[in-house]
């Protein structure tokens, strides 16, 4: 969320885009549900849906990249599809939504890989001293958010909230360690008990299209899936930051220069409802089960687009106690950014975001 991309002439060429009918609207030619188009420069843009989101491929063209556009975008299509099969809560036939409805106590077999990315997610909420939960798509769904969430999340008005009581007796039987995973075997220990991996979901597909696209002769490019960025090679891609406002206007609060790494941006202003006066996110903190407040956004940058998925996420939710976070994870720099009371913004950043910051 909140990511733009700029070429090398500083205009800005990508953005997360959650409404459908601006992506339809773009300058490149529509095919059905993706889009493909060639600028001055010779790159390669591919542009399509995922879970929910959208996803725009930049792809280099240096020499050895031979393959031609309809190929690349199904091979990047084979990845959001596999994707989807296996982990999506928004597809009710993916391995993940079948578990979600499987009895508890009782053993399911996983995908060896759907099960690898599951224990990296257990671990993720481990090492994120569990601020970064994936088992909260019970707490979601009671907030109102999630694959059926009404169009008050996209900043309506709500007339109710969830009783105190309904949050608790959620918060308490979904701590990680309530799910046993054994190799490829998990079982739940309680109906509460629902996967949800939407924090790492656009992160882990961003990853897996990059790693295809290098595996295919195409190293040189960025990939954005639902604002979370890959970039491979040695092009260096200019990226803004949105300003952490609600409503629809959009604009760049900073510019950051990446090379090689992953960003990942997630903030409270883009999907939120109303309630007797106040904003409520659909960021939640899994400790107390209820949304967050505070810090606006945060933008990670490290190696692994999955990782800096979950740890933007898990910052965002631990509010003050980020440091507690963020130390477990040295390979990854932060920017935070936060309202002040004279309605400006505060920034706080490890010390190695500084290289990445340009005018």
């Amino acid at each position: 969320m909140g990511a733009f991309v700029a070429n090398r002439d500083g205009e800005t060429l990508i953005a997360k885009i959650p409404e459908i009918l601006p992506f339809l609207l773009s300058f490149c030619l529509s095919i059905l549900l993706y889009a493909y188009c060639r600028d001055a420069i010779g790159d390669l843009e591919l542009r399509g849906y995922s879970w929910g989101t959208t996803y725009t491929v930049r792809i280099e063209r240096l020499p050895g990249c031979s393959a031609d556009a309809v190929y690349l975008k199904n091979e990047i299509q084979k990845q959001i599809s596999d994707i989807d099969r296996k982990f999506s809560s928004w597809n009710p036939s993916s391995e993940v939504s079948s578990f979600n409805a499987h009895d508890p106590g009782d053993v399911f077999i996983f995908n060896d890989d759907t099960a690898q990315v599951i224990r990296k997610s257990l671990e993720l909420s481990e090492r994120s001293n569990g601020y970064f939960n994936p088992l909260m798509g019970e707490l979601i769904l009671l907030w109102g958010f999630g694959p059926d969430a009404p169009p008050s999340a996209s900043g309506g008005e709500r007339s109710f909230l969830p009783s105190d009581h309904e949050i608790r007796s959620i918060v308490n039987r979904t701590a990680a360690g309530l799910l046993r995973m054994n190799n490829n075997r998990g079982v739940k220990l309680n109906a509460m008990i629902k996967l949800d991996l939407t924090g790492i979901l656009d992160g882990l597909a961003a990853d897996r299209i990059s790693e295809r696209l290098t595996g295919i002769g195409c190293p040189s490019h960025l990939v954005e899936l639902g604002g979370e960025i890959r970039a491979s090679g040695p092009r260096t891609w200019k990226i803004g930051i949105e300003k952490p406002e609600f409503g629809n206007e959009r604009s760049i609060f900073l510019n950051l220069a990446i090379q090689n790494t992953s960003l990942s941006t997630s903030g409270t202003y883009r999907s939120f409802f109303r309630h007797a006066g106040r904003t409520y996110s659909h960021v939640l903190n899994p400790k107390t089960g209820f949304p967050i407040s505070g810090i606006s956004s945060v933008t990670v940058i490290g190696p692994e687009c999955m990782t800096a998925d979950a740890l933007s996420t898990a910052i965002l939710a631990a509010g003050p106690d980020y440091k507690i976070v963020a130390e477990r994870f040295p390979l990854y720099d932060y920017l935070i950014i936060q309202a002040n009371p004279e309605g400006g913004y505060e920034e706080i950043q490890r010390a190695g975001m500084e290289k990445y910051r340009i005018e």
